[in-house]
């Protein structure tokens, strides 16, 4: 075999990616030590060379022909791995085109620079931006950079006046070539930061609002209404100054007791509030401690700077964790937009920059209750992320049982069950990130620096930089906003029926 493409790790962008590469009528081998009966079938099916074991191995690797191969993708779920098959892929082609999958960006632009991998990408850093912008546009497709603008790629159908198309990326045409539909770029909708400075300044002290401090809060209000009352009993039975009495009452109830203040020449029904008093100041300061103890050593201790309160109205709630979870909530915190996690402690955390800044909701996923707590009914969106799609469209079914106008941006990994799915259930968006990811690293064997990609109408488009002057006829410039980048081509790879 010469001239084929190697994919290491047949996990679900490895798949998608092998589905893509296949119908552009590549030759693949495929290297995976662990993978679903059905895929490998569908590899062997296909035509394709599939080892079982580790890509790391280059006698495996051997055997897969990388002397001859011209790509190897490296698509396994750990950025370690990907690393040392890219390590042992340069040491035995020096010319094979390198892609790797890191979700560390940072670390992959060394490890690109260091071993001449062509391009790295994460796939939770593709798909986020997608999940976010569907909750302001349920048609967006696909997000890129350009000149330090964000971009995003949606579908619009056919229109009577065609005039107010702007940013037509490409167009499919009916039996007459007229456009029917379009895809079109339009700036992103970046959602606006809240500038209030007095909301801000509140917000750095958001953890006192904290569920773990609600029965602190409730004794110290209490406690302060109980010092306030004694104090104007005192002043109104002993003839003290209002000072006097709350700083009398103050020593005794924490049992300081300086001996300026006593009960000594009281009536004796003083004496008696005094004895009471005290007895409560000491149960106050037992009640005090025990609140404290129970903060340090309650299962909530990693919220203690965290756990915000759930919004009342216009926030989002996210489902589930992930590295694609970690990315859309990041984004959302930066933007200050009002976020609320909903996950189940036994299937994992977020981490606690992230838990420190966010409300959060423990409980059952699929539970309606756990929803309410969340505020579903005021809460603009939900997006569902698990890893398990039963769980996704439940939990979605649920949210829209209960509040049928939230937006809500569901993750499933089959893209064709998603779009019967959507079609049938009353769900605004159903996304599959191993779809929006895999055109990028099968578009990455056929063009250099991927801004974007993205499957469509039986083709793989994809914009890519060039620094040459070569133009095949399947390339068109790219054109924005009436300027026309002659370093970047759109570039069209027709794709045969899976």
């Amino acid at each position: 075999m010469k001239d084929h493409v190697i994919i290491c790790g047949l996990g679900n962008i490895g798949f998608r990616t092998f589905e893509l590469l296949i119908q552009a009528h590549q030759h693949i081998a495929v290297i995976s030590d662990t993978t679903h009966d059905e895929w490998r079938w569908q590899v062997e099916k296909a035509g394709a060379e599939f080892y079982a074991g580790d890509a790391r191995n280059d006698t495996l690797l051997v055997q897969a022909g990388i002397q001859h191969a011209k790509a190897i993708l490296a698509v396994t779920n750990h950025d370690m791995v990907n690393v040392s098959i890219a390590m042992e892929a340069r040491n035995l082609n020096p010319n094979i085109r390198i892609i790797a999958r890191m979700y560390d960006t940072d670390l992959g632009d060394h490890i690109a620079e260091a071993f001449g991998v062509h391009q790295v990408f994460s796939t939770s850093e593709l798909a986020a931006p997608i999940f976010t912008d569907n909750i302001y546009r349920h048609a967006v497709l696909a997000q890129f950079n350009l000149n330090g603008k964000t971009y995003v790629v949606s579908e619009k159908f056919n229109t009577l006046d065609q005039t107010k198309l702007a940013n037509v990326l490409t167009s499919t045409h009916n039996e007459l070539n007229l456009p029917i539909h379009h895809l079109v770029v339009d700036l992103a909708e970046t959602p606006k930061k809240r500038k209030n400075r007095f909301i801000t300044f509140l917000n750095k002290f958001h953890y006192l609002r904290s569920p773990v401090f609600a029965n602190f809060r409730r004794f110290l209000f209490v406690l302060i209404c109980f010092i306030f009352t004694a104090a104007m009993i005192l002043m109104w039975e002993m003839s003290l100054s209002f000072t006097d009495a709350l700083y009398f009452v103050t020593t005794t109830v924490t049992t300081v007791g300086y001996g300026d203040f006593n009960f000594s020449h009281a009536s004796p029904r003083m004496k008696v509030f005094g004895c009471l008093l005290m007895l409560s100041g000491a149960a106050a300061l037992a009640i005090l401690f025990s609140s404290i103890t129970e903060i340090i050593l309650s299962k909530k201790l990693p919220s203690l700077l965290g756990g915000r309160p759930v919004p009342k109205k216009n926030h989002i709630i996210i489902v589930g964790s992930g590295h694609v979870g970690h990315r859309i909530v990041s984004s959302l915190i930066e933007n200050q937009i009002p976020v609320v996690i909903v996950e189940n402690e036994a299937k994992g955390r977020y981490a606690e920059d992230i838990n420190r800044r966010v409300a959060l909701v423990d409980g059952y996923l699929r539970s309606s209750d756990t929803l309410i707590r969340a505020n579903i009914e005021r809460a603009q969106a939900i997006i569902v992320i698990t890893n398990d799609d039963v769980e996704n469209l439940s939990v979605s079914l649920v949210a829209k049982k209960i509040n049928p106008k939230i937006a809500c941006i569901t993750q499933i990994f089959s893209s064709k069950l998603g779009d019967r799915l959507q079609s049938t259930l009353s769900l605004d968006k159903i996304l599959s990130v191993s779809n929006i990811a895999a055109p990028y690293f099968a578009a990455a064997i056929f063009g250099e620096k991927i801004l974007l990609a993205l499957k469509w109408q039986d083709q793989l488009l994809f914009l890519s930089q060039k620094t040459d002057d070569d133009k095949t006829p399947t390339e068109l410039y790219l054109t924005i906003d009436n300027k026309t980048y002659h370093d970047i081509r759109l570039q069209s790879i027709p794709l045969s029926p899976a």
